[in-house]
């Protein structure tokens, strides 16, 4: 019996499930516990493109929009926290090659040698792009079909049976087809809605479109202050420049003609940027004890049992109780 797995959402999320799976069937396979003709996964995705999803993609971001995360702590491998940083290392001059205008960000002194590097969202992408393909090839390579659906968007999602039925509409041509999967996994990640009102973009992406639709000089509002907010900022300044001075001080210097922002926040808190990670690591809330969970619920697992444990581990971090009630307000 073939158990048909649907992904849908080909970017950072998707790409790194269908990493994971791919190696655990691998290693399934190689076990003799299961049989490729056992699992067939479908992957759905709106763009062209699978792996950078839509704020990782070349086509959508520009070369100032970078991670908000430590490249060494981007990997979509749990056992290879450094497979990021490690991989663009080694792909440095097809980067270069293949992605120019994000040139600075390899030979800056600023990067080189960093313990926690933020690169650009673009190199991200093809990092993604790349995994992805790594698992299309494993997964061939043992047998497992990996059915693709690129420029397609899930429309509808329906139980029928115990089978989950779903609607997908052809982006480019607009035609309509219907797929059964047994078990799907939601990883559309952004969802932004066309909107035909004049003057209002719901996106910050892409980025050139709303640099060709914003002339220099208007007055924005930005509704938000959080990181796709900056982004936005980051995109309607661009049209400035930076000028290194003989200490090395970088100077921004705006445009003869600037727009002008206006950051509209309910709690007026610009985002943190994530920094390296501490030296602590979970003693409760562990993978070992949700599998275990796994196990005794026999393939489930219940929400109360893993707050129960959040609730715990964070008890041992901060030494009392954590009440949900005054984060919640």
């Amino acid at each position: 019996m073939t158990l048909n797995f649907g992904i849908i959402g080909g970017g950072l999320t998707g790409t790194s499930m269908l990493y994971c799976l791919i190696d655990k069937a691998k290693k399934a396979v190689h076990r003799g516990s299961m049989h490729p003709s056992q699992l067939k996964v479908q992957v759905f995705e709106k763009q062209a493109a699978f792996g950078p999803g839509l704020p990782h993609n070349d086509t959508q971001v520009m070369s100032y929009h970078i991670t908000n995360m430590c490249a060494e702590e981007m990997s979509i491998d749990p056992k290879k926290p450094l497979d990021f940083k490690n991989w663009v290392t080694r792909n440095r001059n097809t980067l270069r090659k293949n992605l120019p205008h994000h040139l600075d960000s390899f030979d800056s002194p600023g990067v080189i040698g960093q313990q926690c590097t933020h690169y650009p969202r673009a190199i991200m992408g093809e990092y993604l792009k790349a995994r992805f393909k790594k698992a299309i090839q494993t997964a061939s390579k043992i047998g497992l079909k990996i059915e693709l659906f690129p420029n397609s968007e899930v429309t509808d999602v329906k139980r029928d049976s115990g089978k989950v039925n779903l609607t997908v509409k052809d982006s480019k041509f607009g035609t309509i087809r219907s797929v059964t999967s047994d078990r799907i996994l939601l990883a559309t990640g952004h969802w932004f809605g066309q909107t035909e009102r004049d003057r209002f973009f719901p996106s910050p992406w892409p980025a050139k479109s709303l640099l060709y639709n914003i002339p220099p000089g208007e007055h924005v509002a930005v509704i938000g202050s959080s990181l796709s907010a900056i982004e936005v900022v980051l995109t309607l300044t661009s049209d400035g420049k930076f000028i290194r001075n003989q200490s090395s001080d970088l100077t921004y210097v705006r445009s003869t003609k600037p727009r002008k922002l206006t950051l509209y926040s309910r709690n007026g808190l610009l985002p943190k940027v994530r920094g390296k990670i501490g030296e602590y690591r979970n003693r409760i809330l562990t993978p070992e004890k949700l599998n275990r969970l796994i196990a005794k619920n026999k393939g489930q697992l219940q929400l109360d049992e893993v707050f129960s444990l959040l609730d715990a581990e964070l008890q041992k971090v901060y030494g009392r109780p954590i009440d949900w009630r005054d984060i919640l307000k």
